[in-house]
């Protein structure tokens, strides 16, 4: 994946005047700009609601360029790497909303490039959805479904939470092309030290992640 500092950007574009897209929740939170001229994308976060905002421009699924911003009235800009104007679907632009750093993608909306700045999705659709899971999805993972849902559900958070424990969302980021070419190390198996072992030697020892078993 390649981003560009505001320094090699070139000249400016007029984003007063530039086309954007929203994401899908009830207060749209996040905003993504695309110049065709340029290819340049920039996302702007418009709201104090403890999101931030999140763009990608996308070729075949693919991240080829992103941008944040963390903080109401913030933008970010990038250029997306050997842009070539066109009015095929050959880039798809995204823009989302996340929790933090770590969480992972809500309330996504889509665009591409023969349909600039149409939107796949409408405000606050991610409600009309039919499952638990897919609204989890929608919104960015359930401590997110569950501090929205309470408004119109009356259940509170702690509940809903204790209620949702087994969903997770399975909707992460757009792959890179770092981790779309990188190679996986080999899997870990551990197990933890009982206090003998630990005793004996404890260099050998470290903690365990879920699902893996046996000695190192």
């Amino acid at each position: 994946m390649a981003t560009v500092g505001l320094a090699a950007l070139g000249a400016p574009v007029d984003w007063d005047k530039t086309d954007d897209i929203e994401t899908i929740d009830t207060d749209p939170g996040g905003k993504l700009q695309f110049d065709p001229e340029t290819g340049r994308i920039r996302v702007c976060d418009h709201n104090s609601d403890g999101h931030l905002a999140r763009g990608y421009a996308l070729v075949d699924g693919k991240e080829v360029a992103s941008v944040r911003a963390g903080e109401k009235g913030k933008c970010d800009e990038a250029q997306i790497p050997d842009y070539k104007r066109t009015t095929e679907p050959k880039y798809q632009l995204k823009v989302c909303l996340r929790r933090s750093d770590s969480d992972p993608d809500g309330y996504c909306n889509t665009s591409n490039t023969a349909q600039w700045p149409k939107e796949d999705k409408k405000n606050d659709s991610c409600w009309d959805l039919k499952t638990d899971q897919a609204k989890i999805d929608c919104v960015g993972g359930v401590e997110e479904y569950c501090n929205q849902w309470q408004h119109t559900s009356g259940m509170f958070p702690k509940q809903c939470m204790k209620d949702h424990s087994d969903k997770k969302t399975t909707v992460l980021k757009p792959p890179s092309e770092e981790s779309r070419t990188s190679t996986p190390g080999p899997t870990r198996r551990c197990r933890a030290a009982t206090p003998k072992e630990w005793a004996r030697s404890p260099n050998r020892w470290s903690p365990c992640s879920a699902g893996c078993s046996g000695p190192h």
